[in-house]
């Protein structure tokens, strides 16, 4: 009996124990057919998910496509009212200078003062308008802005006033101006600090002879920076040549500049290169002959307190004026700071002007202008703004070309400069005083200038191309019968 009843409780531990794998074995099977469902859903739905957001990617991409076209659009049609707006301008002149009188007409004033003063007379129907621009200003004199019919009449009262108007009260001028579109989608240029000032040069006075000493070329200055005391503003600081020369001589004003009577001299620790070097709160900033480096000297110390490499610029007469003289890298104060007007390859040997800090030598911005360097005789900076001479060596010469940073623009303008002794060596602006400080073989001159002060940006055009304004042959200056074609021949004959 009892072995009986121990088989039957045996067999029935075996059957519940069975029964209890089956169990689990059906209840694992069933757990993972749920499982491979679950990631089968999940796979399903991550190809509709990557489906839907192509689709959305798809959709953007049209809808981007879409706006930057209608954008193109809007710009093309800005640009053709900006051209259109350039082509009647270019008919446009300004008077400024003439006393404002409510009896007469700006019709009656324009045309009796052009037949005054420039010897043409003028109909009404040669004007499309003729108006009064801005209220009186506070000499009591008004501008006039005159629309004429024709380009071609406009530029020949235009002539006549560029001989007739020199050195007068007087001004006529091109209307470059007008006010900032403030619809226009065109980025403008980075600007860093180039805004203090918003004038535009207009007119150039006959030089001043100082003085006749030193080489052919050279360069003198006062010192730049405003905030300097009286006495430092009148020293002056004499380097003669262009290069094969560490002396700087300083006078302690120009009477003793005229009698030579120098309070000081400096040796520097090596050669400059060129003619473009400022002098700013008592440092003087220059090139090394040769070389890519921007040098900082003080004065009072009397050693380098910087130097820093102006990557990529031309050196050793590749990117130099028409005169070459090393002139690749030219400094260049103004209200805004320190410039370096240079020429890179990568530009196409095309003028480069670059915004340096007055104490690392840094590169704080840089602009790129379409206008090659080695076809011009000189250049400077005001308000941002460079100035090109388009020949170093005739008596009657003219700025041509100007590039405005704050736009990052060329200006069509024309400003007649008197170069008396034909070799206009260096050529630069000084904020401090406002004047033109030029070496014209081996006179050092001084010009005043007339600017316009209105509010308004300077009007640009790009439709003149560096083709069509035609680039100048090479030129190859001469003194005493020699001809310089490179540096050798500027040893020989010195």
């Amino acid at each position: 009996m009892s072995l009986l009843s121990s088989y039957k409780v045996t067999k029935l531990v075996h059957f519940f124990s069975s029964l209890v794998l089956v169990s689990l074995f059906i209840s694992f099977h069933s757990s993972q057919t749920e499982q491979i469902k679950f990631i089968k859903e999940l796979t399903v739905s991550e190809v509709r998910l990557s489906k839907l957001t192509h689709h959305l990617s798809a959709n953007y991409r049209d809808v981007i496509d879409a706006l930057s076209h209608e954008k193109f659009k809007a710009e093309d049609g800005f640009s053709a009212i900006e051209r259109l707006q350039n082509h009647y301008k270019r008919k446009n002149l300004r008077l400024k200078g003439v006393k404002a009188d409510e009896t007469v007409t700006a019709g009656d004033r324009f045309r009796h003062f052009c037949e005054e003063y420039l010897g043409v007379s003028l109909r009404y129907d040669d004007f499309d308008t003729i108006q009064f621009a801005g209220a009186p200003l506070s000499d009591g004199s008004r501008t006039i802005l005159a629309s004429f019919v024709s380009i071609k009449l406009k530029n020949y009262v235009l002539a006549k006033a560029k001989i007739r108007l020199r050195n007068s009260k007087y001004l006529i001028f091109e209307d470059l101006y007008k006010e900032k579109d403030p619809y226009s989608l065109s980025s403008a240029t980075a600007h860093q600090g180039n805004t203090k000032c918003n004038k535009i040069l207009v007119s150039i006075s006959e030089p001043k002879t100082v003085k006749r000493s030193g080489m052919p070329f050279g360069a003198w200055m006062k010192d730049s920076d405003p905030s300097v005391s009286e006495i430092k503003q009148d020293k002056i600081y004499f380097l003669d040549h262009f290069y094969r020369n560490r002396i700087v001589k300083e006078y302690n004003t120009e009477e003793d500049f005229i009698n030579e009577e120098s309070s000081d001299e400096y040796t520097i620790p090596n050669q400059w290169a060129g003619t473009g070097h400022v002098v700013h709160n008592r440092v003087l900033y220059y090139s090394k002959y040769n070389s890519d480096l921007l040098i900082k000297y003080s004065l009072e110390k009397r050693h380098i307190q910087a130097n820093k490499a102006l990557e990529k610029a031309g050196f050793g007469n590749t990117a130099a004026y028409q005169w070459r003289g090393s002139t690749d890298i030219d400094l260049a104060s103004d209200e805004n700071g320190l410039w370096a007007i240079y020429a890179t390859e990568e530009n196409n040997w095309n003028f480069v002007v670059s915004r340096i800090d007055w104490n690392s030598l840094e590169v704080i911005d840089t602009w790129k202008a379409n206008w090659r360097k080695s076809w011009s005789g000189n250049a400077f900076m005001i308000c941002g703004v460079l100035y090109v001479v388009k020949r170093y060596d005739e008596v009657s010469s003219e700025i041509h070309y100007a590039f405005d940073t704050k736009s990052g623009q060329t200006i069509r303008l024309t400003v007649p400069i008197s170069i008396p002794y034909k070799w206009l060596a260096y050529l630069d602006y000084n904020p401090a005083d406002g004047k033109l400080y030029g070496w014209d073989n081996g006179n050092q001159i001084v010009y005043d200038l007339r600017f316009d002060d209105e509010d308004g940006a300077v009007e640009s055009d790009d439709t003149e191309t560096d083709q069509e304004r035609g680039k100048d042959t090479e030129y190859v200056p001469e003194q005493n019968g020699l001809s310089f074609e490179n540096g050798n021949d500027y040893e020989n004959a010195v």
